[in-house]
């Protein structure tokens, strides 16, 4: 039993390696096998093992498509066992589209929308998210071939049956027409045969009967090489109705009768009793009451089996009319009222059915409304949120620009302050120099005359060397200049601390500022040492100093 479990694992295996990075038409028949054993399997617990694992297998060995084929097999399964998992189902569908919609994967897409409409069409009920569904199928199958794509048929039959069933026929023919040209797999015949037979009933609906009658023989084409005998029956039932409503009963009959032969045969007693009513409405016409009546009767018959009590609308008037020829007025009134009562419930159940798809509109659009609502408002909560981010960006741009600017600007006063300093200090070390050697000019001069005149007193060389030392009015102006840089405010100083300070006497205080002496002051002010001494007496009581203060101290202080 092992050996034949791990016989039997390795088979599987193979065939799961037979399906890798394929095209879809080059596994479509294994997959179909797959498919079939997944949705016939009567325990559920194999049948998601299985898909599982094929599942597995395909996302281990890179093959998204087939792993998401997968999951479809495991959601028609859910679909068929357990039904009340809606959401469930609805979140797994929406994961397939969303994946190979990501993926570029448009066949597999193209498969979970068509099983997505399906399941809001006849599990839900609700016709226009279906329709929603079939419209984003419609786009994606667009530019897809048959060829590549075989589905395609089946997928296109249900979007132009939805539009038929809301009686929107011409948008029906727009998709019927779209089927016939194209390449049909036996596995798909099933779907092109309905197509193109509700193709020739939608040209039949709004009175273009030549283009029925025209579709109606494709079809008949289509079928007798492969001896369909029932879709034969059905295509001659639906020619001879052609041919009643034209008038033609003698090519209507026989029609007529090979499709209620084939009908009952298969006992599809809705299609005889189908054949049968325009049959009987024939007869009638003709005056052949018996035949008439036995075609209405066993039309009864075959309608009450069928369980389509919606052909009653077709019955009843038939059954009206027979039993008013015969006389039974009072069966013949039953039925008339009868008539009255089935149109009336088959227009109430078509206003309930465009009601409830009006209904589903509305709801659909107020959800959009209000989604759209929500999502305007996050985008203007996000624009606001990124109008001040921005602006908070904006600011602290602005801010950082000001600040660097800022910075910018003080290194700039810096550099500029330290340049003038550099300049203030190289200025003032001249003037420094300059009042120095002044200073030490006027000092060696001064003992030169001390010396020559204790050597040759008096003469004429040392008066002229006495007045070169002299500090006249142009010496004293730059002097004064050298000074002020030197000791800045000094002179400004004495003016407010001794109003009424004479020229002079500044000369004096700047020159004791200097540490002169009284001999150096008196030569370089071309005085005596006398006149000093009474000039400083002369300041001392102008600023109330007391006697035993020294010139040189006093002028240090201020």
């Amino acid at each position: 039993m092992l050996l034949l479990a791990g016989w039997l694992r390795l088979a599987g295996q193979s065939r799961f390696d037979s399906l890798l990075h394929k095209t879809y038409v080059q596994r479509e028949r294994l997959l179909w096998q797959i498919s079939d054993e997944v949705h016939f399997q009567p325990d559920s617990a194999r049948a998601f093992r299985f898909t599982d694992s094929l599942y597995a297998f395909a996302t281990q060995h890179g093959d998204e498509a087939l792993a998401l084929e997968t999951m479809l097999y495991k959601i028609w399964y859910l679909r068929n066992r357990y039904p009340r998992q809606k959401d469930r189902i609805l979140n797994m569908l929406s994961q397939v589209i969303s994946q190979s919609n990501a993926d570029g994967i448009p066949l597999v897409e193209a498969k979970a929308h068509d099983m997505l409409a399906e399941y809001y069409w006849f599990d839900i009920g609700n016709y226009e998210l279906a329709l929603e569904q079939y419209q984003q199928l419609d786009h994606l199958l667009q530019p897809i071939s048959a060829e590549e794509f075989p589905d395609k048929i089946q997928h296109i039959f249900h979007i132009g049956s939805a539009y038929f069933h809301f009686k929107d026929y011409k948008k029906a023919i727009q998709y019927y027409r779209t089927i016939a040209p194209m390449k049909v797999r036996d596995r798909f015949a099933y779907s092109y045969k309905h197509a193109i037979n509700s193709m020739a009933f939608t040209y039949q609906e709004i009175g273009n009967l030549d283009s029925a009658g025209y579709y109606w023989n494709f079809l008949k084409a289509f079928c007798e090489p492969a001896n369909d005998s029932t879709w034969i029956g059905i295509v001659a039932g639906n020619l001879g109705y052609l041919e009643y409503l034209r008038g033609h009963f003698d090519k209507a009959i026989p029609q007529m009768q090979v499709c209620i032969n084939r009908a009952v045969m298969d006992q599809d007693w809705g299609l005889a009793a189908g054949s049968l009513m325009p049959l009987a409405d024939i007869y009638f016409i003709q005056g052949k009451l018996a035949a008439a009546e036995s075609a209405a009767l066993q039309a009864k018959k075959y309608v009450e089996r069928s369980g389509q009590y919606w052909r009653n609308k077709n019955l009843f008037p038939l059954l009206a009319k027979l039993y008013t020829v015969k006389g039974q007025h009072l069966l013949a009134a039953r039925y008339t009222d009868s008539i009255v009562m089935v149109m009336d419930s088959l227009n109430r159940a078509s206003r309930e059915l465009m009601m409830t798809r009006a209904l589903q509109k509305e709801a659909i659009n107020d959800q959009k409304a209000k989604l759209i609502e929500i999502e305007n408002s996050r985008k203007l909560t996000n624009l606001r949120f990124n109008g001040l981010l921005i602006l908070a960006i904006i600011i602290v741009l602005v801010g950082v620009y000001l600040y660097r600017n800022k910075r910018r600007l003080h290194r700039q006063e810096q550099v500029l302050k330290e340049l003038q300093l550099k300049e203030t200090a190289k200025e003032l070390s001249m003037a420094q120099r300059q009042l120095q050697d002044f200073t030490r000019n006027i000092a060696e001069k001064n003992k030169l005359i001390e010396n020559l005149e204790e050597q040759f007193g008096a003469n004429k060389l040392l008066e002229e060397l006495q007045q070169s030392i002299l500090l006249t009015g142009k010496d004293w102006g730059r002097f004064r200049e050298l000074f002020e840089q030197v000791y800045p405010g000094y002179l400004q100083r004495l003016n407010e601390k001794i109003p009424g300070i004479s020229p002079s006497e500044i000369r004096l205080m700047a020159l004791a500022k200097l540490n002169f002496s009284n001999k150096e002051m008196a030569a370089a002010l071309g005085v005596s040492s006398q006149a000093i001494r009474v000039t400083w007496h002369r300041l001392r009581k102008k600023a109330g100093l007391q006697e035993e203060m020294r010139l040189e101290e006093w002028a240090s202080r201020l």
